[in-house]
């Protein structure tokens, strides 16, 4: 069996470094496609600068790589948004890989990242398009995942929704937070109990790979 030949964008971030550093160690055929250098110094043969909001380099790519399969990880991140400009690789980002993937007829099957923002924090969804984003970041991966769903797309895929990941490599959003408790700082207030999914990111990129 030929080996796959992997595309993870975003495999310049926390998840996305991770995710590169498995298929290296697998043997499979990765490339980076990124905005950003990667964080690991010995990954910088892996990476080409590709910005998901260009479908022209975007698309040149896909078809110079022909990979196997696309592990979609690239975000516009943050909680404090007051419109979309800042959202478009959740949005733009989506309508342009779809548009790319179509024109390459080795890929078998693509991963997208979600985020379970989609549904605020403590709401149940009745099913998998059941929706509750509570700020624009979850209503623009509400749109990436409609996007994707409604698209007539050539090949297998798949749409996945991490929780709050932690482990090496990662520099933002719950940092501070997971650094309280390793120093046993952490004060629960109240009497109510306080549930927080996490995984850790080496599990999270080997489901990724799985699926």
């Amino acid at each position: 069996m030929n080996s796959p030949k992997i595309i993870i964008t975003g495999g310049s971030g926390f998840i996305g470094t991770s995710a590169v550093m498995y298929g290296i160690e697998k043997g499979y055929q990765v490339v980076n496609f990124d905005i950003n250098p990667p964080k690991h110094p010995d990954f910088q043969k892996y990476w080409k600068r590709i910005d998901l909001k260009d479908y022209v380099s975007l698309s040149l790519a896909i078809q110079e790589f022909q990979p196997t399969h696309i592990l979609h990880l690239a975000a516009d991140l943050g909680m404090d948004h007051k419109n979309f400009d800042n959202l478009q690789c959740n949005i733009k980002g989506i309508d342009n890989l779809i548009a790319s993937v179509n024109n390459v007829a080795s890929i078998q099957r693509i991963v997208f990242t979600s985020s379970l923002l989609v549904c605020k924090n403590g709401y149940i969804p009745n099913n998998d398009t059941d929706y509750n984003p509570p700020n624009l970041y979850g209503q623009s991966k509400v749109i990436g995942e409609e996007k994707v769903r409604f698209a007539d797309i050539n090949c297998e895929w798949a749409i996945v929704r991490p929780t709050s990941i932690w482990g090496p490599w990662f520099d933002y959003s719950y940092k501070t937070f997971f650094k309280m408790i390793d120093k046993n700082r952490y004060m629960h207030i109240g009497k109510d109990e306080f549930q927080k999914p996490a995984s850790f990111v080496g599990n999270t990129v080997h489901m990724f790979m799985k699926i």
